[in-house]
């Protein structure tokens, strides 16, 4: 990552340390308003009927969309980091972004993931009434909102519908109350009580059908998110993937010095990041913060730790396993035993007053 710093008026250049720029789509000045969607905003998309979030998720290794049931009894307290998606103002000029009017084109991007939303045919003849409903008599198609990786795919184009009455040129609040139509396959976006996880003991992911048939009570609240929030996904996203590639070089015995360092810095930075404002090994820490010990768990950091505790031991190839446990306690082993202190230190704070994290 690189950061711009403009140094006088005609020239910017590109630095290492952080700076206060943002690099977005071209956006009209007059069009940054802060009650306005624009391109760039991150939100959550609530459901106003079944009061439950838009999320995406993998489920058996495939990438879902959903309305995420919970248990809490305020649902919009139910919040998740997988629920998040970045609005893209569509232009014929790629490079264009700035703020949506009702009759704007529009992509959601899904921010733990790069996918985007879409739709697709769907051929489950699983019995829903809503389904029924909206499908009408002449048994017309239905469709069911998916993931795709790309953004330039057609089927990844929506239009914003209001609930009230409003003319189509007009600035589109942020704060909305919103129905989805998919634009390639001309239907609207609906509930269903279809379960993807059926096979679970308590189903909590229900899929999202679309159907020709606008039903007005199939609205969507916008949520904005705050940008605290999602500097904090950008971290743990890419701390994960950071230490899943670790804990693969550490499998194949293929990790180098300045390899183990990083990873060192990584760990303690985690560890701050939850909330210890003490030496990152001292055993008494500050309260953590418990929507960043919940951000652990969603974005498979906690999985990785365990990888990499587990990475030098295991034989993958035949050769025999990078470490092994009579040998943690040589000197030359100290970078690792360091290491592996700093993981058992972040999966401590990561179940502090917190159930979910616990490890049964």
């Amino acid at each position: 990552m690189v950061y711009l710093t403009c140094l006088c008026p005609t020239e910017v250049n590109s630095v290492n340390c952080n700076t206060s720029w943002k690099i977005t789509l071209f956006m009209d000045y007059k069009e940054n308003q802060d009650d306005i969607l624009k391109g760039g905003d991150v939100v959550r998309l609530f459901h106003a009927e079944q009061e439950k979030f838009l999320t995406g998720d993998d489920y058996k290794k495939r990438q879902h969309v959903f309305l995420r049931t919970t248990g809490r009894t305020l649902a919009t307290a139910a919040t998740c980091s997988k629920a998040l998606w970045e609005i893209e103002v569509v232009h014929h000029d790629p490079c264009r972004g700035g703020a949506g009017h009702w009759n704007s084109l529009f992509r959601f991007k899904h921010l733990a993931t790069g996918h985007y939303l879409a739709a697709e045919v769907d051929n489950d003849t699983a019995p829903d009434q809503m389904r029924s409903k909206l499908r009408g008599q002449n048994g017309l198609a239905v469709y069911n909102l998916v993931s795709v990786p790309h953004g330039h795919d057609i089927a990844s184009i929506f239009e914003l519908d209001p609930t009230t009455l409003t003319r189509g040129d007009s600035l589109v609040p942020q704060s909305s109350y919103v129905r989805l139509r998919h634009l390639c396959t001309n239907t609207w976006a609906h509930s269903t009580s279809i379960p993807i996880d059926k096979d679970e003991d308590k189903p909590i992911m229900c899929k999202v059908g679309c159907a020709s048939i606008k039903e007005d009570k199939e609205a969507f609240a916008i949520v904005p998110v705050s940008a605290l929030e999602v500097r904090d996904l950008d971290f743990a996203n890419d701390s994960s993937k950071v230490l899943g590639s670790i804990s693969e070089k550490l499998e194949k015995s293929s990790i180098t010095q300045n390899e183990r360092r990083f990873v060192s810095q990584l760990l303690r930075d985690v560890i701050f990041f939850v909330g210890a404002q003490v030496d990152t090994l001292e055993y008494e820490f500050a309260k953590p913060d418990r929507e960043r010990q919940k951000l652990l768990r969603e974005q498979n950091i906690l999985k990785q730790i365990f990888k990499i505790l587990q990475a030098p031991f295991k034989d993958t190839g035949g050769n025999g396993a990078m470490l092994k446990m009579e040998e943690l306690g040589e000197t030359r082993q100290a970078p690792f035993r360091h290491i592996c202190r700093l993981c058992y230190r972040i999966l401590k704070i990561s179940q502090n007053d917190y159930r979910k994290n616990q490890v049964p």
